[in-house]
């Protein structure tokens, strides 16, 4: 993930598991566009959208961990 990412530890995930935005857009179902916004900070998660992600990456953490804004 090279755009900036409010989210750390999401950042961080992705890098570790060698998910790009686009691709965890297309595993969670959120649209490009908006998961980037999301990620950037312009706008929040919906609770759906934070599930779907948190089981794609970040299984191995509480919700809350994961979604930990800098």
């Amino acid at each position: 993930m090279r755009a900036q990412c409010a989210y750390k530890q999401i950042g961080m995930e992705m890098v570790a598991k060698g998910i790009d935005t686009q691709l965890l857009s297309e595993m969670c179902g959120i649209p490009y566009q908006t998961l980037r916004k999301r990620l950037r900070g312009g706008a929040g998660f919906t609770l759906e959208e934070a599930i779907d992600i948190h089981k794609v990456i970040g299984q191995h953490m509480t919700i809350e961990q994961l979604f930990q804004k800098e």
